[in-house]
């Protein structure tokens, strides 16, 4: 996961130096602070038995949420959330800001985000979700507290969410769209599954890619960080649709 981790921080630091620039030194910096151990930790904690797969809703939920607040707290960002953290509307999105250094683009925000909701328990067997969405929830901590000590700071402001209540039907992310904390959002990048290398059609090692690719104009900037970060972007014709809520 490191790896890809890497393409998806570089993502995010082109769209939010607005406009697009080349990967500077001081953004290389940030991207070698990417700890491999940090991300496994978080995981090991998300992903335990002890929170039970993390149904919407579960106690193992509720305690998933606490931690990701804590952790955008640990980094300094900003609540935006109606109770602290949480847009408690929605059951509890976890949302935080930060800032931009730009007057005129602070107001503006790219957003990331993840669902760290999963299956919970059937019968005797907890579905972790290590993967699904783990492993997207731990990188958007990950990249918030990465970015989080930048100085200056991305010139447009980053809105770190994860969502509640995906495998329900997105009930999360409709929430968050209905009830945006950006006045204006230029772009999501929204994580899922970046955990696993392999594929029924092989392995994926040093890869990714988008649902949709051919329907977004993120996909050349997707494609630009990996190329500066070693990780080739590929358009996987079985995620290339464009799902119906889309037209």
């Amino acid at each position: 996961m490191p790896r890809r981790f890497t393409v998806l921080l570089a993502a995010v630091l082109t769209i939010a130096a607005a406009p697009p620039v080349a990967i500077t030194d001081a953004q290389r910096t940030v991207l070698e602070r990417i700890s491999a151990q940090s991300l496994e930790g978080h995981l090991w904690f998300i992903a335990s038995d002890l929170l039970e797969g993390r149904a919407t809703p579960s106690r193992g939920l509720d305690i998933a949420a606490e931690y990701i607040a804590a952790q955008f707290r640990r980094a300094g960002l900003e609540p935006a959330g109606d109770n602290g953290y949480f847009q408690m509307g929605a059951a509890k999105n976890v949302a935080g800001i930060l800032r931009g250094s730009d007057p005129q683009l602070r107001d503006t925000c790219v957003v990331l985000s993840a669902h760290y909701d999963h299956l919970g328990v059937r019968g005797d067997q907890i579905y972790n979700g290590a993967n699904d969405d783990g492993s997207g929830t731990v990188s958007v901590i990950e990249i918030a507290s990465v970015l989080a000590e930048m100085n200056p700071r991305p010139k447009r402001s980053i809105v770190f969410v994860t969502f509640y209540g995906e495998e329900l039907g997105e009930r999360g992310s409709q929430y968050f769209v209905r009830h945006p904390v950006c006045p204006s959002t230029v772009a999501d990048l929204n994580l899922e599954q970046v955990g696993r290398t392999d594929s029924t059609e092989g392995p994926r090692a040093g890869s990714a890619t988008l649902t949709g690719f051919d329907f977004t104009d993120i996909a050349p900037v997707i494609e630009e960080a990996g190329e500066a970060t070693g990780i080739r972007i590929y358009n996987d014709p079985k995620w290339a649709f464009r799902p119906p809520h889309w037209r």
